[in-house]
């Protein structure tokens, strides 16, 4: 989900997603720890109990490989329940409609049957993360590295968005790292259209493009022949 980054100085909630910043990253741990003494919610979505699903408000052990139907699961929930950002909605997306459409089919119920999540966690789930606001969500590179991985952090970034957490303290925050270059590099970029630059949501915030278009080059030859 790079770049968006949690903002955990003013939290009120916490979603530690496929991730155990205990083993990965100890400095972000503390800081979790530290949002919860002020006060906020915990959610922690991980199929084994991590130390943090301890200390979790909620701990969702999901079965592993389904996280986008338990994203589209907390999206369906939080429109029916219309607990999203409408301003947010009004004023910064576009095929929301459609959105409703595409989640209509994932109740509680269906993602129970998909996920082994039980439908009331379901619930709980959504209504904790959209009711407390600002909300933060943090995520593993097991959601990444799995042959659904795009279509996973797809859901949980419209999930962020539709909340109206995207770009805001105690949120989920763009902060691009600084980038140091060779002054000689600008003199041999071909000016060739970058690899995935046909995916620009994706390729132009991170500089970054995903396996598939890389495949795709590779048996065409373009936009590097040869």
């Amino acid at each position: 989900m790079f770049p968006l980054f949690p903002s955990y100085e003013n939290t009120r909630c916490v979603v530690v997603w496929g991730h155990n910043p205990q083993q990965s990253k100890i400095g972000e741990e503390a800081d979790i720890l530290s949002a919860q003494k002020r006060g906020a919610k915990l959610i922690v979505v991980d199929p084994r109990a991590i130390p943090l699903a301890k200390r979790a408000d909620i701990h969702i052990q999901i079965r592993p490989g389904t996280d986008c139907a338990l994203a589209l699961g907390l999206i369906h929930v939080i429109i029916a329940e219309e607990l999203y950002d409408g301003d947010f909605v009004n004023n910064w997306t576009f095929g929301f409609d459609e959105l409703k459409e595409q989640v209509r089919k994932y109740s509680p119920e269906v993602v129970e049957r998909i996920t082994w999540v039980p439908a009331e966690s379901v619930r709980q789930f959504a209504r904790m993360y959209a009711t407390n606001k600002p909300a933060a969500i943090t995520q593993g590179v097991s959601l990444d590295h799995c042959i659904n991985g795009v279509q996973n952090s797809r859901a949980i970034s419209i999930l962020i968005a539709i909340t109206g957490n995207l770009d805001i303290l105690g949120g989920n925050i763009y902060n691009h790292p600084l980038r140091q270059a060779s002054l000689r590099v600008k003199g041999m970029v071909s000016g060739d259209e970058a690899i995935g630059a046909q995916y620009p949501i994706f390729s132009k915030f991170t500089g970054e493009t995903t396996s598939m278009p890389v495949t795709d080059a590779i048996i065409s030859g373009k936009p590097y022949p040869g």
